[in-house]
């Protein structure tokens, strides 16, 4: 089994090994695509209670809860540790330790808030349970897919039933896969359309076996690293297998003992997936009269590369440096003009497109994201390794872009599951200066039938014919 076996799961076998029907799911048709998911997390199929899968019921159960849990206290209880939470972030921003003693009794009080606060949504649930059902487990029950008690799964018909949209051939292109969000009730107020909202994705530029660095060594003998694994290429078993030396590692070692570099891209063309993910993007954007960012991160991709080979010897580094920009843009241009043909095509007009080359939106995205980067609280989401630490920034932020660039504060960022912590963190650094909701899709199974496009061999892919 490869170390990219072991990060994914198929969502039709995690929901057979969790005892779930297929016929109640989108799996019910068998000709149905398989999807993947990071199997890095806990997932696990959740029962509501509920009598019958009808999304109205669902509403009806949640507001049900919400009166009972706010007569309880449990909204006075959140205001409460909301307040600590902003004077423990004050106490930081001041230079104070997180081992002071007033800052660990202010932990303490809060989490003993939040404890209180559970047992009053559970007492919430059974209420509301008796007050619509009449007994506290109905027999009926809805499954849902949760991750890591947080990320749920709902069809595309579930999230915008608010508007007779389905019946339109480009929103049936989004309806063939289940969607995850965090808060449903948080998603449907910019898509019940009460405010003007941002939307914000954008895909990576290269996925595994897409990109190859080759290092000549002053002995003779060449080293080979896949970009996206950061792993070595043997000869005698595959890269993605997780145990060959990792690059960074690599660096430290062997950087002073390098004669040569070149790369290999044999990607000539964006993936079906990153192809979707453009489309994904420029729809909910439509569907929401949203304003949408569309980031091709290429300038993060240079800074990772500077912080890994800026040790080298000027006269390897230099040509280094120059062949790996020229690809980069090489795939950011084919990117580009795929989003403004896409936005063509669906009539999309208000979007803009983040790039290295877009230097006046680049300094705004600086200047804006700065205050947040500077909030100690970020540092706790950083690598060690602290060249890398301004492109982890710029992705952390990236769906922050629509606050920085027009004040929109209400939030949609659409992209793939992989990327859910990295919302997360965008999220805890913006603290309530925007309300994030997430769009999340899982990617298709590719030819190997067992990871998605982004993590396969080349053979593996499929990539998309511009005529």
């Amino acid at each position: 089994m490869t170390e990219t076996d072991r990060e994914h799961i198929s969502i039709r076998e995690m929901l057979e090994k969790n005892g779930m029907d297929l016929s109640d799911s989108v799996y019910s048709d068998s000709a149905m695509a398989d999807f993947v998911v990071p199997a890095s997390g806990t997932w696990k199929l959740k029962k509501e209670s509920l009598e019958d899968s009808e999304y109205s019921r669902i509403i009806q159960y949640r507001k049900t809860k919400k009166a009972h849990s706010e007569r309880c206290g449990a909204e006075d209880l959140e205001k409460r540790m909301d307040a600590i939470s902003e004077e423990m972030h004050r106490m930081l921003e001041e230079g104070g330790s997180r081992e002071q003693p007033a800052f660990i009794a202010l932990g303490k009080q809060k989490k003993s808030l939040r404890k209180e606060r559970k047992a009053i949504l559970e007492k919430a649930s059974g209420e509301a349970c008796l007050s619509l059902f009449g007994k506290e487990l109905p027999d009926g029950v809805l499954h849902s897919c949760c991750f890591n008690e947080s990320l749920w799964a709902f069809g595309l018909d579930e999230i915008l039933d608010a508007r007779n949209i389905m019946e339109t051939s480009e929103y049936a292109l989004m309806a063939d896969r289940p969607w995850f969000t965090v808060n449903l009730e948080s998603l449907r107020k910019p898509f019940a359309g009460e405010e003007k909202v941002g939307v914000e994705g954008g895909p990576c530029l290269f996925g595994t076996d897409e990109l190859h660095f080759s290092f000549t060594m002053k002995d003779g003998s060449i080293r080979q690293f896949d970009y996206n694994t950061r792993q070595e290429i043997l000869p005698d078993r595959e890269f993605l297998q997780g145990t060959s030396m990792e690059l960074f590692d690599f660096m430290e070692e062997e950087c002073g003992n390098i004669a040569a570099a070149s790369l290999d891209c044999p990607k000539r063309s964006i993936t079906v997936d990153e192809y979707e993910m453009l489309k994904y993007i420029l729809l909910v954007a439509k569907y929401l009269d949203a304003r949408a960012v569309v980031t091709i991160p290429d300038f993060s991709y240079d800074k990772t590369f500077v912080s890994m080979f800026s040790g080298l010897d000027p006269g390897v580094y230099e040509g280094f440096h120059e062949a790996f920009r020229r690809e980069c843009l090489r795939m950011s241009d084919l990117m580009i003009d795929t989003t403004k043909k896409l936005a063509l095509q669906y009539g999309v007009d208000d979007y803009v497109i983040l790039h290295s080359r877009n230097e006046e939106l680049l300094d705004i995205f600086y200047e804006k994201r700065e205050p947040f980067c500077a909030d100690k609280y970020a540092n706790r989401f950083l690598t060690s390794r602290n060249g890398l630490r301004d492109a982890l920034l710029d992705y952390i932020c990236m769906p922050a872009f629509p606050y920085y660039l027009f004040g929109i504060r209400e939030i949609v960022e659409v992209n793939r599951i992989d990327e859910f912590y990295s919302i997360h963190k965008c999220k805890k650094i913006h603290h309530s200066a925007i309300n994030l909701n997430m769009l999340l899709f899982p990617e298709k199974t590719c030819r190997n039938g067992k990871t998605s496009g982004f993590f396969a061999k080349m053979e593996d892919k499929e990539f998309v014919e511009f005529v």
